[in-house]
C-alpha cells in the first residue's frame, strides 16, 4: 500500500509542476529552463541527502552503478524532458500531458522483454486502463456523448498536421521515459532512493549548465526574468525534489512496471484541481476518464 501511495503522491507533484512551467516556457529556451529547475531541485536534493543519511559512503560504494545511474537518468531528464519542454511550446498542456503518459505501456513493454519483473495479465491490463483513463481526462475537446462520437469526423487536416510533430515528439519523450524507468528498477538495488534522486538529478542539472555553456546560441537567449527564476525553481523542487524521490521509493517497493502505470495518473489530479479548487464544469469526457483512472488504478494495488 506504501507503494502505492508514494506513486500517486509524486504524480500529484508532477500535476502541479507543468502548469509552473507552461508560464515561463514562451519566454524561455528549453535547454535554460530544464538548466535551472533540474538545480534547484539538485541542491535540495544534495542537501536533504547529506543531513539525513550516509550519502558520500553511497556516492563512493561503486562508481559503475553510479555512471550508470547518471546515464539513464541523463537519457530521461536531459533528452526527455528537452523533448517534452518542446513539446510545451507549440501545443496545448493538456494534448502533451495526454500523449506523454503512455510511458507505463514502454515500461511493460521492457520488463516482458527482459524479464526483470514478473507481468501479469491483471497488471498490463491495469496499465492500459490508466493510460486510456489519462487520454480522457487529457482531452481538450468539452465534448458531450454524442459529440464524442463524431469528433474524428470534423478534425480538420490542418488540425492533424498542427498537432503531429508535438504527438511524435511527445511519444519519443515517452520513450525515453520508460527507458529511464526500467533502469532505475536496477539502480535501486544499490542506493536508496533519497541518494539516488540526490546523485542523478544535482549531477544531470551540472551537465546541462557545461552543455549551456557551450551552446552557440545562447547568446541570443533570452535571460529569464527573477519571476521566471523562481517559478522554474519551486516547480523543480516540488518536481524532481519530491516528486521523483517518491517516484524511487514507489519503485523499489512495488518494481518499474506496476509504479509507472500509477505515476502517469498526474492528469487526474491536473483534472481534478480543476473541478475542485478552480470550479471548472467537468466534461462528459473527462468525468469518463477520471472514472476509468480509480478503476485502473484499483487494479493496479491488488494485482
Amino acid at each position: 500500500m506504501l507503494g502505492v501511495l508514494t506513486a500517486l503522491g509524486a504524480a500529484l507533484s508532477w500535476a502541479i509542476s507543468p502548469s509552473l512551467y507552461a508560464l515561463v516556457m514562451k519566454d524561455t529556451s528549453p535547454l535554460l529552463a530544464n538548466a535551472i529547475r533540474t538545480s534547484a531541485a539538485g541542491l535540495f536534493s544534495l542537501l536533504i541527502a547529506i543531513l539525513w543519511e550516509d550519502f558520500l559512503g553511497q556516492l563512493l560504494f561503486d562508481w559503475f552503478q553510479v555512471v550508470f545511474l547518471i546515464t539513464i537518468t541523463f537519457l530521461g531528464m536531459g533528452f526527455g524532458d528537452w523533448l517534452y519542454f518542446k513539446c510545451l511550446r507549440s501545443a496545448e498542456v493538456s494534448f502533451i500531458v495526454g500523449i506523454s503518459n503512455i510511458f507505463p505501456l514502454f515500461v511493460a513493454f521492457f520488463t516482458f522483454i527482459f524479464g526483470t519483473e514478473q507481468l501479469t495479465l491483471l497488471t498490463l491490463f491495469a496499465s492500459i486502463i490508466i493510460v486510456s483513463g489519462v487520454i480522457l481526462v487529457s482531452s481538450t475537446k468539452n465534448l458531450s456523448v454524442a459529440q464524442l462520437s463524431r469528433y474524428s469526423a470534423h478534425v480538420s487536416e490542418s488540425t492533424i498536421k498542427k498537432h503531429m510533430g508535438p504527438a511524435v515528439l511527445a511519444i519519443l519523450a515517452a520513450f525515453t521515459w520508460g527507458i529511464t524507468m526500467f533502469g532505475l528498477g536496477f539502480s535501486l538495488e544499490y542506493f536508496s532512493p533519497l541518494s539516488a534522486n540526490a546523485i542523478r538529478v544535482s549531477l544531470v542539472g551540472l551537465l546541462l549548465f557545461l552543455i549551456l555553456l557551450f551552446d552557440p546560441s545562447k547568446k541570443s537567449v533570452k535571460k529569464p526574468s527573477h519571476h521566471s527564476l523562481a517559478l522554474l525553481g519551486i516547480a523543480g523542487i516540488l518536481g524532481l525534489g519530491i516528486g521523483s524521490w517518491l517516484m524511487l521509493v514507489s519503485i523499489k517497493l512495488l518494481g518499474a512496471a506496476k509504479s509507472s502505470a500509477i505515476f502517469s495518473v498526474s492528469p487526474f489530479f491536473s483534472a481534478l484541481i480543476a473541478i475542485l479548487v478552480l470550479k471548472e464544469k467537468p466534461s462528459f469526457n473527462r468525468l469518463v476518464g477520471i472514472l476509468i483512472v480509480c478503476l485502473g488504478v484499483l487494479l493496479m494495488s491488488i494485482s
